[in-house]
């Protein structure tokens, strides 16, 4: 258990993203993995400063496990954590499920979350298969279940069958990016729906010390001045954007590295203290739509 007196409540609507836990994850990650050892390094600074959500998945390597066990015993409190299952084209309901049991198996009653991580689910008429697996989550654990997207088409055109299940929707939020906030403002989901937001720092493309994508050298330039231009580190940049989007109901950030986590812990008790008005307008790129898809790169 953790003896340290949580600080704040800075990190409240903030989930740390755990893929880079036994899993070497995002553009910029200049090691192999997070082992054990710094993941619960990791998992209890963020809990110190009044953390509480995790989002992992067992597509993550070995991320839930490394979390499960940097969580056990650390903190008597409510945790939340989100994970995600994924459907294959072979469409085996008992592969998914047997996905579900797994994740509910390392943490029990603090998994509140399970979302389908496979894109582009109508296209791949993989729909009723996801109904299935929401049904058995629903029925067995009884816990949320949505959805992990990269663009808002993939829901404008699903069943209401579907829809109807979906309590929770994980979307790109950046400032190239402002699918999290048409998903929130559209009339595709439901007033109960919480809209996550996802890729603010784009995989870690908009952070980086130097552009890693010769190809997109145009929009890292673009993103660099803006920062520039409001006297502001990158990173600040992009917390600052998302946490000037009021109506999103989260927003999800991934860490590597301690140091990393300190850093983000100060800037957000920074801007929350120093909460001045700055224009951060998103910024449309007509060029290549392929640069905010990672998938594309």
């Amino acid at each position: 258990m953790v003896q340290e007196i949580i600080e704040s409540k800075y990190l409240e609507r903030f989930s740390l993203g755990t893929a880079s836990f036994g899993n070497k994850y995002g553009i910029c990650n200049d090691q192999d993995y997070v082992d054990q050892e710094k993941a619960t390094q990791i998992v209890k600074y963020f809990i110190i400063n009044g953390g509480y959500q995790f989002d992992t998945s067992c597509g993550y390597g070995d991320s839930e496990d490394i979390l499960s066990r940097a969580i056990g015993g650390m903190y008597d409190g409510n945790m939340e954590i989100t994970s995600k299952f994924v459907v294959t084209d072979s469409h085996n309901l008992d592969l998914i499920i047997y996905q579900i049991d797994q994740s509910f198996n390392l943490f029990g009653d603090s998994l509140n979350t399970i979302l389908c991580h496979t894109p582009d689910l109508l296209k791949r008429n993989l729909e009723d298969i996801t109904i299935e697996a929401f049904k058995y989550i629903k029925e067995s654990y009884r816990i949320r279940t949505g959805i992990s997207i990269y663009n808002i088409e993939e829901i404008i055109n699903i069943s209401n069958n579907l829809k109807s299940r979906i309590d929770c929707i994980q979307a790109p939020c950046n400032i190239f990016d402002d699918t999290a906030q048409r998903v929130k403002k559209s009339s595709f989901i439901g007033n109960h729906t919480n809209v996550i937001a996802r890729s603010i720092y784009l995989q870690g493309f908009l952070i980086s010390e130097v552009c890693l994508l010769r190809k997109y050298i145009t929009q890292y330039a673009r993103f660099v001045k803006i920062s520039e231009d409001l006297n502001m580190g990158k990173v600040e940049t992009c917390l600052r954007y998302i946490m000037s989007i009021k109506e999103l109901d989260g927003y999800i950030v991934g860490i590597n590295k301690l140091s990393h986590l300190k850093e983000l812990v100060n800037l957000i008790k920074y801007i929350e203290l120093n909460n001045k008005q700055f224009v951060l307008s998103m910024v449309k790129d007509n060029n290549d739509p392929s640069f905010i898809d990672p998938r594309r790169w």
